[in-house]
C-alpha cells in the first residue's frame, strides 16, 4: 500500500505537507495544504487542483491551493508527470489525456487518507487545467464540484484564433519532431511561453506577441516564489505534444456533469474569456455559473492579489455550499 502514498494519511499536519502518488506506474510530487487548525481526526472538503500547461505546482495551483487551505480546505496542488518533480519521459509532455489520468489518479490518492471527505472531492483547474479537471470530473463522480480559472475548454478552437502560429504549422512541427524521434530517439522541443515556438532570444521579443503570450512569458520567466523551481534557458515543451494538446475539445463531455455545478471564472479582459463563455453554454440547465472579474487579464488570475483574492472569494463560495 505504500506504492499509493497511503502513509501520509497519519503524518499529516497543519500547513504544507510534501506527498506523493502513482500514476499508471510513474511517481508523482505534490504538495498538501491543509488549514492552520487542522485536526487529523476530522473530515476535510478537498480540493485537488489541475495546472496550466507546462506549470508546477509551485505556480498558480499552488497559490490558490495554500489559500483555499487557510478557508478550511484540504488542498493538493501537484506536478503532472514529465513536469516538475514528477517521473515520467519524454519531459515536458503535455498530453491532455495523460494529465486527465493523474487527475483521477490524484482523487484515488486523496480518497485513501483518513482526513478526507470522499463525499466531498471537488476540483479546481486553472487555464489548461480547467479543461482537463472539467473533463476528468464529467467521467468521474467522485468529483462532485468543479471550478475554473482562466479556462481552456476547447483547445483546438482556442489556438486557430490566438495561437503565435498558424494551427497547420504548429502540426507540421509535431509530425517533423515524431519523425526525428523515431528516427534518432532525441527529442526535440519548443518554447512553451512565447507560443510553442523556436525559443525567443531576449525578452524585447516578448512583446511582439498578443496579451497572452506576452504576459505568459513574464509570469513565467520572472513571476513569483517557485520553491525549488529555477527558470531554464526556455520554458520547453515536448514538440511532439503539440499536436495531441489540440486534439482535446472538453465542451461535448460536459452534459456528463449531470446535475454537478461548474464555475467558469475569467478576467474580463481574457482573450480567452470567450472559452469560458462558450463552455458555459454546454453545462445543463442550472448547473453553470460564469463569473467575470473586472479588468483581469488571463494571467491577472494566477498571481495578481486582487483578481486572485476575488477568484478564491467565488471558489469558496461554491465549494462551501452543502453538496
Amino acid at each position: 500500500m505504500k506504492n499509493f502514498g497511503i502513509k501520509y494519511s497519519t503524518a499529516l499536519k497543519a500547513g504544507k505537507n510534501p506527498v506523493w502518488f502513482m500514476s499508471e506506474g510513474y511517481k508523482l510530487q505534490g504538495n498538501l495544504f491543509t488549514p492552520a487548525n487542522f485536526d487529523a481526526t476530522k473530515k476535510y472538503t478537498t480540493i485537488v487542483t489541475a495546472t496550466p500547461a507546462g506549470a508546477v505546482k509551485e505556480q498558480s495551483t499552488g497559490l490558490y491551493a495554500e489559500r483555499l487551505a487557510s478557508l478550511g480546505y484540504i488542498a493538493l496542488s501537484f506536478d503532472h508527470r514529465t513536469f516538475g518533480e514528477s517521473e515520467g519521459t519524454p519531459r515536458y509532455r503535455e498530453d491532455p489525456f495523460m494529465k486527465v489520468y493523474d487527475i483521477k489518479n490524484a482523487v484515488t490518492f486523496l480518497s485513501c487518507l483518513q482526513s478526507v471527505d470522499e463525499d466531498n472531492i471537488v476540483g479546481l483547474g486553472i487555464c489548461s487545467g480547467a479543461g482537463y479537471v472539467a473533463y476528468a470530473a464529467a467521467f468521474d463522480p467522485r468529483i462532485k464540484k468543479v471550478a475554473t480559472v482562466s479556462g481552456i475548454f476547447d483547445f483546438a478552437g482556442w489556438v486557430t484564433t490566438a495561437g503565435a502560429l498558424p494551427f497547420d504549422e504548429m502540426l507540421e512541427t509535431s509530425i517533423k519532431a515524431r519523425k526525428h524521434y523515431y528516427l534518432t530517439n532525441e527529442e526535440q522541443y519548443v518554447d512553451a511561453w512565447y507560443g510553442e515556438t523556436d525559443f525567443a532570444e531576449d525578452q524585447s521579443q516578448w512583446e511582439t506577441r498578443n496579451q497572452f503570450w506576452k504576459q505568459a512569458s513574464h509570469y513565467y520567466r520572472e513571476g513569483g516564489n517557485r520553491g525549488w523551481y529555477k527558470v531554464t534557458n526556455g520554458d520547453y515543451r515536448d514538440a511532439q505534444s503539440i499536436d495531441i494538446r489540440y486534439m482535446m475539445n472538453v465542451n461535448p463531455m460536459l452534459k456528463y456533469l449531470n446535475d454537478r455545478p461548474l464555475l467558469a471564472i475569467r478576467g474580463e479582459i481574457a482573450l480567452t474569456g470567450p472559452l469560458s463563455d462558450e463552455a458555459i453554454s454546454y453545462t445543463n440547465e442550472g448547473r453553470g455559473e460564469l463569473f467575470i472579474v473586472e479588468g483581469a487579464s488571463h494571467i491577472d488570475l494566477y498571481h495578481v492579489e486582487e483578481a486572485v483574492s476575488i477568484a478564491i472569494d467565488k471558489i469558496h463560495q461554491l465549494f462551501n455550499e452543502s453538496l
